[in-house]
């Protein structure tokens, strides 16, 4: 388990946001304006161009052969990356990235009405958030559009949608109690403190005097969870965990446990109450996506208001995902590389790039085109009155504030313009758009997260200087203090053995030697490259090592080999890693339900080559 949430960790981190700030950005000029190079039919098989009946994974493959037979030895890392710099600048679109700030993509000349025609996307397989593929290349990273059941997790279930009607299903896609029920169950965020929120939630709880075993829920803990949703949501499940894991560290496992049953009567409720929401969106997805680039949004997102919700989040999400993917193609296409910021190149964008035969789209003037059909494709959705006028208010205001710089002009807005014409009160407005980033929070972060951080900065941005703005949770997930008395969500953490093959140490071996580099003189452009990695490309090495840390040991095929006999060692963490926290104290594994494990397994560790026999 502990590998996995390193591992877990350490992907996250690798794939770092660097968020369009909303409200305080320039506004998105949606596709009328765009420009491109060639014909928007070429973005069909732009990843995958044909060059003598080849595609690009045909040709590296039959490049990687010729090297093997010819005997020739692997460049050097320097000499890669010199090459490297060389493509780059040879795949520079100028010409389509004339403007290109680091928030929001602005096309100058016009977007070219012939060349990327309907049929070419129509028959598009893949999540709509996800590049349009050549049918002739085998692009399976991609995965075929499938209708994705959602587990409710109390019913044990898939997710069923209401028979009573388009409002009934309307309110299964965003939730609410009655107005009675709201006055008794609420909190007041102005006086209440996490003790007495997690106090009234285990109350709410309760069957019998006792708190059901998972995945058992009390009505009334329904009721409670659906009227505070705003308030509690991420905050909260994060609070619970890091009580847990506070009491777990301490030895005081009763309490552990205690928090334990809460987390699961949490996750219990989350299922059942946003599982209606992930699959009216993922829904929304399946229609999408095959209809990428056709601009007779109509024909596809036309229907019940839910329908509609869900195909502008759709939409919406992917618009902000492909802009993303522009900023960070853009840096790290333009970007000089050098020593100081070798691993924050490493760490823009997609990792998967780095893979052998990697199928992530990632060039530059590739995620420009797709992104500005995305951006088109959103564009005829707001403008079609039928389909975006009677949204929530909460969505229709995303899509306004987004236009707007800075918090100030934003709030101002809000205060004098929007709400009075829309009959709403700014506390009402806010309040619907936590429960939409709520429901979003629910969704996966790949493509969902970038849209969804967005959200959480334009509703903390209209609720500055209000009562809104009171956090309880403050003090229990932001306090940098390092000790039990003046921190309530510390707990001591400790480092971890580490396989003599993992990432982990892959990482921690590049920054000792740096570390020894520094002051030295080297006229290599990464200091002593050839002493940090001798053999091998340090893209494939970290393909290899995120391929051992899942387990995927047959990615990167080698010839047979006796397995070796591996001495297990302790491993002495870095100081610069450490920070002074203890080593091996094991406490983490004290709640599991099977103590005597400590090592992780894997379905992969059972795999085994297929012999011809075996076919």
């Amino acid at each position: 388990m502990i590998a996995r949430i390193t591992l877990a960790a350490l992907v996250l981190s690798s794939q770092k946001y660097r968020i369009c700030q909303g409200f305080t950005l320039s506004p998105v000029k949606m596709l009328n304006r765009a420009v491109c190079t060639s014909s928007f039919s070429s973005i069909v098989t732009s990843s995958s161009e044909l060059h003598m009946a080849m595609n690009r994974k045909s040709r590296r493959q039959n490049q990687g052969k010729e090297t093997t037979s010819s005997g020739l030895k692997k460049p050097k890392f320097a000499d890669l990356m010199v090459d490297a710099d060389k493509k780059s600048a040879l795949q520079k679109n100028q010409t389509a990235m004339k403007n290109l700030d680091t928030d929001h993509i602005h096309y100058i000349d016009p977007l070219p009405q012939e060349g990327l025609q309907k049929e070419d996307f129509a028959n598009s397989p893949g999540s709509v958030l996800y590049a349009p593929v050549d049918k002739a290349a085998d692009r399976t990273s991609v995965p075929k559009m499938k209708r994705h059941q959602v587990l409710d997790l109390v019913t044990g279930k898939s997710v069923a949608l209401s028979d009573q009607g388009p409002m009934a299903r309307m309110a299964q896609f965003s939730p609410g109690v009655p107005p009675d029920v709201r006055e008794a169950l609420r909190f007041d965020m102005k006086t209440i403190r996490v003790p007495e929120m997690i106090q009234k939630f285990t109350e709410a709880s309760l069957i019998d005097g006792k708190i059901p075993p998972f995945p058992q829920v009390s009505n009334k803990a329904i009721d409670f969870f659906i009227a505070n949703k705003d308030y509690l949501g991420i905050r909260m499940k994060k609070t619970l965990m890091r009580l847990r894991l506070r009491n777990q560290s301490e030895g005081m496992l009763d309490e552990a446990q205690y928090y334990k049953q809460l987390l699961s009567q949490f996750q219990a409720l989350e299922s059942h109450v946003t599982g209606p929401f992930k699959q009216i969106v993922l829904d929304s997805e399946a229609k999408i996506g095959p209809n990428f680039g056709n601009l007779d949004v109509r024909s596809y997102c036309a229907g019940e208001l839910n329908e509609r919700c869900a195909a502008y989040i759709v939409l919406k999400a992917m618009v902000v995902y492909w802009e993303k993917k522009v900023r960070d193609a853009d840096y790290y296409t333009n970007t000089p590389r050098t020593e100081d910021n070798f691993f924050l190149l490493l760490s823009t964008g997609d990792p998967r790039r780095y893979l052998r035969d990697s199928q992530i789209i990632h060039r530059l003037d590739e995620c420009v085109k797709i992104c500005a059909r995305a951006q088109q494709m959103m564009a005829e959705f707001v403008n079609a009155p039928e389909l975006f006028n009677d949204l929530p208010t909460e969505i229709r205001f995303i899509e306004k504030a987004l236009t707007i710089q800075g918090g100030t002009e934003l709030r101002r807005f809000m205060l004098k313009d929007f709400c009075p014409q829309e009959g709403i009160t700014p506390e009402g407005l806010r309040e619907g758009l936590r429960r939409l980033y709520d429901q979003m929070t629910n969704m996966s972060a790949d493509p969902y997260g970038t849209f969804t951080i967005l959200i959480g900065k334009l509703e903390r941005a209209m609720g500055r200087g209000s009562d809104d703005e009171i956090n309880p949770y403050e003090e229990y997930l932001l306090n940098i203090a390092g000790n039990r008395e003046e921190n309530p969500g510390w707990f001591q953490t400790y480092t971890f053995n580490q396989k003599p093959t993992s990432l982990v140490r892959f990482l921690d071996t590049v920054e000792e030697e740096e570390r020894e580099s520094e002051g030295k003189d080297n006229d290599d452009m990464f200091g002593r490259a050839d002493d940090i990695l001798p053999d091998d490309d340090v893209f494939e090495n970290i393909g290899k090592g995120i391929s051992e840390a899942l387990g995927i040991n047959r990615l990167f095929p080698q010839e047979e080999q006796k397995p070796k006999k591996v001495v297990e060692e302790t491993y002495k963490v870095p100081e610069f890693r450490a920070c002074g926290r203890p080593h091996e104290l094991g406490w983490l594994q004290l709640l599991d339900n099977n103590p005597d494990n400590k090592e992780d397994t894997y379905e992969s560790d059972n795999w085994k080559e297929a012999s011809s026999k075996d076919k």
